[in-house]
């Protein structure tokens, strides 16, 4: 009985003691420090795994860009780059490799024809690259209509409307496009997060200048009156959204224009 009191009291025994009850008392809060840990871990190593770079580049000029009437009888998804188009994805992909070196990337690029064209040319400078690419299809350029018409008239209406609510005649909203590109930063995260994901050092998006623009105005979370702001991406131009220390993306590029009370 003796021995059995003298491991009672032993100081093993009480600090067991004496965690467990706290460990009882505490047991919620505990848990919830630990859970919450893990996560700040598991995010943690999930921005270390996201791209260097989120690359936005717009397509070359387009013949369409020469002779707008031209879309009367091509439709828009079929319009190829022009001559000086052709130059212009070269010539941006030469530079494209110079920020970007030897590491990998990931394409993803709208389905229209001058986008591709422009991803084939750009693609000459960064041949040795390890690369893949994804036609998406919410890349796309704002519909305006099968073949296009009246787009004089619709146009300067849309002035009056405003770009994102204006709906052209069997097209789409600026709205429209918002909603698609939404969809395309869910998917594109999605994969970035998913356990079988190849961590690339770039994402490069070849898309149009009205789209790249919702998709940077979803990006960053902006309201319409700063969509309304920002600056449109000449031909085969890009924005470049870069990863910080802490896995955070920051615009290296100036996306707006200068406010008029500070001119």
């Amino acid at each position: 009985m003796t021995d059995l009191y003298n491991i009672l009291l032993s100081p093993i025994v009480i600090i067991l003691v004496l965690i467990i009850s706290l460990f009882i008392i505490f047991k919620s809060k505990i848990e919830y420090m630990l859970i919450g840990r893990l996560l700040f871990m598991v995010h943690k190593y999930q921005k270390q795994r996201r791209p260097k770079r989120i690359i936005l580049v717009r397509h070359g000029k387009s013949i369409a860009n020469n002779n707008y009437d031209i879309l009367q009888k091509v439709p828009d998804n079929k319009i190829k780059l022009s001559e000086l188009g052709v130059e212009q994805a070269k010539e941006a992909g030469k530079k494209l490799k110079e920020i970007i070196g030897n590491e990998s990337i990931q394409f993803y690029v709208s389905p229209y024809k001058r986008t591709k064209q422009t991803y084939e040319y750009i693609l000459e400078s960064l041949k040795d690259n390890h690369s893949n690419v994804i036609i998406k299809s919410d890349l796309r350029e704002q519909e305006y209509g099968n073949l296009q018409s009246e787009m004089d008239r619709q146009f300067k209406e849309q002035e009056e409307v405003g770009v994102y609510y204006y709906r052209f005649k069997n097209g789409e909203s600026g709205a429209d496009v918002s909603c698609r590109m939404s969809i395309f930063l869910q998917y594109l995260f999605r994969r970035i997060l998913s356990i079988d994901y190849y961590s690339w050092d770039n994402i490069i998006v070849i898309s149009h200048a009205l789209t790249l623009k919702f998709f940077m105005m979803n990006f960053l979370n902006l309201p319409v009156s700063k969509f309304e702001q920002m600056k449109q991406l000449d031909n085969c131009k890009f924005w470049i959204l870069e990863k910080n220390s802490n896995g955070k993306y920051h615009v290296k590029d100036d996306i707006f224009f200068p406010r008029k009370d500070s001119e």
